[in-house]
């Protein structure tokens, strides 16, 4: 409600489940951008391993 009439710096304060303004405790990325930061080593990781996927596969066809 808060953000529809034009507060765009509130959040919930994890610790207590209050709605705060956000600026008042320094904080100005949003859960989009933290929940992006934990996505994209993920996503790195998921790639080295279809990598390596695709180079045992290839080796194992050499061998056979």
């Amino acid at each position: 409600a808060k953000h529809a009439n034009g507060g765009h710096s509130w959040g919930v304060n994890e610790e207590t489940g209050k709605i705060v303004d956000i600026k008042e405790y320094g904080l100005y990325e949003s859960a989009s951008v933290k929940i992006q930061i934990l996505r994209t080593p993920v996503d790195a990781a998921r790639m080295l391993l279809r990598v390596d996927d695709v180079i045992q596969a290839t080796q194992t066809e050499r061998d056979c």
